[in-house]
Parts: structure tokens; C-alpha cells; sequence
């Protein structure tokens, strides 16, 4: 019987790779009645960026919507400099101005799920302005001292364990690193809804995240990271590199 790529995944050790892209987490305020109409901006802002090559390729962005109304926008830079490219050229910046006619752009930690210890938020369908029936969280951890390498590892290891179970999608979570204090912060997307209330109820889960918690010095809320304070929070990402054995 051949093994499911998730599988494989699991079996292999993981190891820590440094990686050139940056995540980016956006978070805007639509203007009275122009909340489909940010959505359908934002898209064709991102298309743009990643039609000139300074998204990371094969990676779609999630956009999120929060329970106060707010759009957030989730996605990789290919590098700095593709950030940086993208503030010379003027076309890009144009699709940008057009973003800022439908909405403000407001810190992530100004939002109510920010200050609770896991921060969830609705999936929305592009295109359609529909919210699917996906949560997306994102959870910052501060590992202890020496113990990063450690962290990484049990956190590909929960990652690939919820994958499989059917938790969550089969899109892989994304991890980034806060530079300014040392966190650790993760985006996953659920399954369903009814698969958050599974998970918080199942003994496998909670003896992986157990296990997991060896290696942290705290969870925090999101409002604990200064990158979240700022106008748009950028992040290097971390790659759980899997090596074949």
C-alpha cells in the first residue's frame, strides 16, 4: 500500500531552514458599503503582485474576515526586494491607491481576536465575498531559550498530525518568526468549523499540543507581538524543511 504524501511527511525529520520570503498580514476597515468591492481590490492587487513576480510562487494569499467586519489579507513576498520593487513601480502602486479609496488600513492587533490566546477568523471565497465554512487561526508562542530548533520540529509534527486526521486543509500551515522578540507565529487553516470543536474535544490533539508545550515559555495573544502594532505586520517566514532520511 503505497503512503499518503502526508504520511511520508510525518516520517521525516524536520529541520529548520532559513528562507528569503516575508509574510504579510493586512488588515483593513472598509469604507460604509464597500466591502465586497475592498475584497474584489485586494485580489486584484495580489494578482498583480504575483503576475510580476514578487510573490512567493505557487502560494495562494488567504483573505479573512474578523467578527467586528474587518479584511485581512495573508500572503508571501518571493523576498525584500521584491517588497521593495513593488513600492517603485507604478502600476502596483495605482492597484494600491485603489485599495485605499474602499478602505483604511489598521493595525492587527487592533482587532477583538487579537486579544484572545488564539485568534480565529472566517475564511472568505474569493470572488464570490461568500464566507466558506473554514476558520483560519493564528497562534503566536515565544520558545524557550536554546529551544527553537525543538519548537520547529514538534510544531511540523502537530501540523502534519492535524493534516492527516482531517483537522485541518491540506494546505501546510505557515510559520514566521517575529524579529523584534523571538516569537514563533503559525497560521493554519481548519477544515470546517465543526472540525475546531473536534479538535478542542479530542485527546490526540491536546496530547500533541501538550507535548508541544514542553518547548514554549508562553502562548500570548496576538496584541503581544510589536510587529501586529504596526500598519501591516511583516514577518520572515520559516520553512519546516523536510530531509529524507
Amino acid at each position: 500500500m503505497h503512503q499518503s504524501s502526508v504520511q511520508k511527511e510525518a516520517e521525516r525529520p524536520a529541520t529548520l531552514r532559513p528562507e528569503p520570503a516575508i509574510f504579510c498580514i493586512k488588515t483593513f476597515m472598509p469604507h460604509p458599503g464597500q466591502e465586497n468591492e475592498l475584497e474584489t481590490r485586494l485580489q486584484k492587487h495580489w494578482d498583480a503582485l504575483h503576475a510580476a513576480g514578487l510573490t512567493v510562487p505557487n502560494q495562494e494569499p488567504l483573505f479573512l474576515r474578523s467578527r467586528a467586519g474587518r479584511v485581512l489579507e495573508v500572503f508571501e513576498w518571493k523576498d525584500a526586494e521584491a517588497m521593495d520593487e513593488a513600492h517603485r513601480r507604478g502600476e502596483l502602486q495605482d492597484t494600491w491607491k485603489k485599495l485605499l479609496e474602499v478602505g483604511t488600513m489598521v493595525p492587527l492587533a487592533s482587532l477583538g481576536e487579537c486579544s484572545e490566546p488564539y485568534a480565529h477568523f472566517h475564511v472568505v471565497q474569493p470572488g464570490t465575498h461568500q464566507v466558506k465554512d473554514k476558520m483560519v487561526k493564528i497562534v503566536a508562542v515565544k520558545p524557550h531559550t536554546g529551544k527553537l530548533n525543538d519548537l520547529i520540529a514538534k510544531l511540523k509534527k502537530h501540523d502534519v498530525a492535524l493534516r492527516k486526521a482531517g483537522y485541518t486543509t491540506g494546505r501546510p500551515a505557515m510559520h514566521m518568526r517575529g524579529e523584534k522578540e523571538g516569537h514563533v507565529v503559525e497560521v493554519a487553516e481548519w477544515a470546517s468549523v465543526q472540525k475546531v470543536k473536534e479538535a478542542q474535544k479530542s485527546d490526540d490533539v491536546h496530547g500533541l499540543w501538550n507535548e508541544f508545550n514542553v518547548s514554549v515559555e508562553h502562548n500570548c495573544p496576538l496584541t503581544c507581538l510589536p510587529e501586529a502594532k504596526d500598519r501591516y505586520s511583516l514577518f520572515p517566514a520559516i520553512t519546516l524543511h523536510t530531509m529524507s532520511e
